[in-house]
């Protein structure tokens, strides 16, 4: 739920007042683009809010290609202040793309902000694949701490702790694929001294905190120092997200060591785990950031969390277990094992239940695994006397052997999914709490974040088929903004005011319309999908309107207003022949949805706790479903299914549209679900 507040200041230092009084005497106008090659081809201008001036800012997108691209608009003067005045912005690092910012220039006539940050300015530090400079951490207790070490001209070396702190800290973090923001550096050997004979290659450090790799540091010039090793400088890191670009790689040569890798920098740190466990063969779950692993030796299947630490034992096998592959299903939440000393294939639940064996009948020395989630399909590999490839159901049903000629020792094997461009059914939500946008697929329950340069708090989301187009609200930013599938071609649509709070959103692609609600502004709009044509649907009689639908074919508009008096209206495109449905039994209808398939209302209430349908003119209500524990807030259905977000859970639940057969979509890893928005191939 929103609360409506007054505009309020507060945390702003004695240096800024100066220029926030300056910049309450007028109101800029700006140019505003985002992500273009030459700021001047930026055409749109826009007008600030007070207290806000130009900017500019200049990134690249790809840390292989260094290409530049950048975003002018408005931005709050005390930001600008703040850089000017030596401050740092650090952004988040997504699973796609990365955001190496160059350049934040601000001014303060009008469209002024054209001419910052050009093409033949400053382009600031990127690194590629092919860089020969990378870090590694030892001596933690952890995987994101410990001992920094630099590889120069082919060997490893550590780094003196003269100068040494947050913003160098930042920088090895960074290449690492840790989050910069919070990053520390540590002084005096904290994590232990390198060997006497090992190199000391960097002294005097000194970083902005945004380079790309440690190496565009200033710094004394390699092998120029005056330390000793008890001088050896280190970090300690934040947690890494699901979202990075991590790859875990195993070095039985070492003794079982198992590695975190970044694959943008190619630096890595061990995973440190006591030396009593000797992994073998692993798989990485994403969901929870555990590592799966078996130990030959003590002949058990464990796991890790990525970080090092919550080592925890799920089965402890036989004396005759002799563990080869091991696989991990993070859909259906279960772990596949080959036991070429048992000759079997077993399973287990990810939290260490439901142990079974899946075959252990007609196998001499099954070896490597290959899972399909969707099918719930186990393929396998036997490198015996009679070399095949086979597969059968999880529970080992449907046995067939796929090939037993041609093969001698099949030691890999791996399952090539469909081509990722395909566009297969999938769901959009909107996340306010980890502020990302979501798409899952449908079949598979697995999910990956839209990359998007700035996003704060997004809650309205529907898509666009014909040009595979997601738009969407963000409350935060008071903007109505669009994007690609894959993130790219990210644009501002509307600027909203500072009170307005964009709660709904539904786009009309037949006649390519956007609606939306603002429950700030007491106001439902209709405007083009290139944010042009604005006008009012109604701005009367409305206290806290929400979730808005559409009935295309007949051009009218369903909304829920949650005020003091809830309640859902309707009314023509252009705001004529308004009706009020219900306006009773109400009290949180946050979710309502048009079904085109039976010509009904769906709503749900997150005050009531229910799920009801209802005939568009309000008759014949019925009650389909009801928890009492639930904040239901987003609904959607396809011509099977009901698909809702609740805040109390972490994941999409499906209903039958009779209310029966709940079931969660995709695992439980959202923060707080809100718009969704369902895609189907053919409608």
């Amino acid at each position: 739920m929103f609360f409506k507040l007054g505009p309020f200041i507060s945390g702003f230092l004695t240096p800024y007042c100066a220029a926030l009084e300056r910049d309450k005497k007028a109101v800029q106008s700006c140019y505003e683009c985002s992500n273009i090659a030459d700021p001047s081809q930026c055409t749109r201008v826009v007008t600030c809010r007070a207290n806000e001036v130009c900017y500019t800012e200049a990134h690249s997108t790809s840390s292989i290609f260094q290409s530049t691209v950048y975003s002018l608009g408005c931005r709050a003067s005390t930001l600008c202040d703040a850089i000017s005045h030596g401050g740092g912005v650090v952004g988040r690092k997504r699973n796609v793309r990365q955001l190496n910012t160059h350049c934040n220039s601000c001014c303060r006539t009008n469209n002024c902000n054209r001419n910052l940050c050009g093409a033949t300015g400053h382009t600031g530090p990127t690194v590629s694949t092919s860089s020969s400079t990378y870090v590694r951490l030892l001596g933690g207790s952890h995987a994101y701490e410990g001992r920094v070490e630099v590889f120069h001209g082919g060997i490893w070396g550590s780094i003196c702790d003269d100068n040494w702190g947050g913003h160098e800290a930042q920088v090895v973090c960074g290449m690492l694929g840790y989050s910069r923001s919070g990053s520390g550096g540590a002084q005096g050997g904290l994590f232990g001294a390198a060997p006497t004979y090992a190199k000391i290659f960097m002294d005097e450090v000194n970083c902005t905190g945004t380079e790309a790799s440690i190496d565009l540091c200033h710094f004394n010039g390699w092998g120029v120092h005056d330390c000793g090793h008890d001088e050896d400088a280190g970090v300690i890191c934040n947690s890494a997200s699901t979202e990075d670009n991590i790859i875990f790689l195993l070095d039985t040569g070492l003794g079982g060591v198992i590695f975190r890798m970044d694959l943008n920098t190619q630096s890595y740190v061990p995973i440190p785990m006591n030396s009593l466990y000797t992994p073998t063969a692993f798989d990485y779950d994403p969901t929870d950031g555990r590592i799966y692993f078996v130990d030959y030796r003590l002949r058990q299947l464990m796991s890790v969390h990525f970080s090092g630490t919550d080592v925890r034992e799920l089965k402890q096998l036989d004396a005759n277990a002799d563990l080869e592959k091991i696989q991990v299903d993070p859909i259906n939440r279960k772990l596949f094992y080959a036991d070429t000393g048992n000759n079997l294939i077993g399973s287990i639940n990810l939290d260490g239940t439901g142990y079974r064996v899946v075959v252990n009948q007609s196998l001499d020395e099954p070896r490597d695994l290959a899972l399909v989630p969707a099918t719930q399909t186990i393929y396998w590999t036997d490198w015996g006397t009679s070399p095949k490839i086979e597969k059968a159901s999880y529970d080992g049903s449907n046995r067939q052997t796929l090939a037993s000629t041609g093969l001698k020792w099949p030691n890999g094997l791996a399952y090539d999914y469909e081509d990722v461009t395909t566009i297969r059914d999938f769901v959009l939500v909107a996340d306010s709490y980890i502020q990302e946008i979501y798409r899952m697929d449908l079949e598979t329950g697995s999910y990956s974040a839209i990359p998007q340069y700035s996003v704060n708090t997004p809650i309205g989301i529907d898509y666009d088929p014909l040009t595979h187009t997601v738009f969407y609200s963000d409350v935060g930013l008071h903007l109505i903004k669009s994007t690609d599938l894959d993130g790219n071609n990210e644009k501002i649509l509307k600027r909203l005011n500072s009170v307005a709070i964009p709660d709904g959103l539904v786009i009309d692609v037949q006649n390519r319309l956007i609606f939306y609600s603002d429950t700030g502004n007491d106001v439902i709009v209709k405007m083009n999908m290139d944010g042009t044509g604005v006008v009012n649907v109604t701005n009367t009689n409305l206290d806290e309107p929400r979730a808005v639908t559409l009935d295309v074919a007949n051009q009218v508009i369903y909304w829920t207003d949650w005020g003091a008096h809830p309640k859902i209206e309707k009314s023509n495109y252009d705001g004529s022949n308004r009706q009020t449905l219900i306006d009773s039994g109400l009290k949180f209808p946050n979710g309502l949805v048009y079904d085109g398939t039976t010509n009904k209302l769906y709503l749900c209430d997150a005050g009531t706790n229910k799920i009801e349908v209802m005939d568009t003119n309000g008759q014949n209500r019925q009650l389909i479903f009801q928890d009492a524990g639930a904040h239901f807030f987003g609904i959607d259905v396809d011509s099977q299914y009901i698909y809702v977000s609740d805040w109390t859970k972490d994941g999409v639940i499906r209903l039958n549209k009779d209310g029966s057969g709940e079931t969660p979509v995709g695992p439980p890893s959202f923060g707080k679900l809100n718009g969704i928005s369902l895609y189907h191939q053919g409608g």
